[in-house]
């Protein structure tokens, strides 16, 4: 799969939250070689150091992809948003550089985006599903506009993509799946039939920089 390592990403998804969001969540272990350093910056995030990866650069990257493709953001909606995709994947054991690069290709950050086939808002998830996720998720449905809502939506929308994952053990198929539904996408395979392949080699291709894998 194109995934890095889950251990390693849950590493630095734990360690960035300890520091930068002061969560409840499960500490990262502390070892000779895992200690995070860490120092204050602006007075919000800290430069928090694994092995030799800063995950702040990884973070600011999140933020600087979001304000590029919607400029009117301010720097603080920006990084609201940033974290809220960092803190759902953490919390769905998800890259948020993947997460990153789906909302990108699904809405260009636009949280009010809306597809002609209902889908809404940044990861461009439909009612019927969403509802369903709701369900799964205990939140309660509070109805198809809330999926205008930035946290909701990507909430559901990592939970959702997390899950396909899981299914088809698989990232392109899973992505496949995303865009295309998962009965589909089943469907295809069954017959032996190929699957659509554009939507998921935008979004690995995305995901692959955003990940750093243009770095040595």
């Amino acid at each position: 799969m194109e995934q890095r390592n889950l251990g390693t990403s849950l590493l630095l998804v734990g360690a960035l939250f300890a520091v930068v969001l002061s969560s409840s969540y499960l500490p990262a272990q502390k070892n000779a070689r895992d200690t995070p350093a860490a120092s204050a910056v602006t007075g919000e995030l800290s430069a928090t150091l694994v092995g030799e990866r800063c995950l702040l650069a990884d973070y600011q990257l999140t933020v600087d992809t979001i304000r590029s493709f919607q400029r009117q953001l301010s720097p603080r909606q920006a990084r609201r948003l940033a974290r809220y995709i960092w803190q759902a994947a953490h919390r769905f054991e998800c890259d948020p550089a993947l997460i990153t690069a789906l909302i990108q290709v699904e809405s260009s950050f636009l949280s009010h985006a809306r597809s002609h086939m209902g889908a809404r808002g940044l990861m461009q998830l439909r009612p019927f599903v969403a509802r369903a996720l709701a369900e799964e998720l205990s939140a309660g449905w509070k109805g198809e506009d809330s999926l205008h809502d930035p946290e909701t939506n990507i909430i559901m929308g990592t939970c959702y993509l997390a899950s396909l994952i899981r299914d088809f053990d698989d990232l392109p198929t899973a992505l496949a799946a995303y865009n295309c539904g998962p009965t589909l996408v089943r469907s295809r395979l069954r017959r032996g039939l190929a699957l659509p392949g554009r939507y998921a080699a935008q979004v690995i291709s995305l995901y692959h920089t955003y990940r750093g894998d243009h770095r040595s």
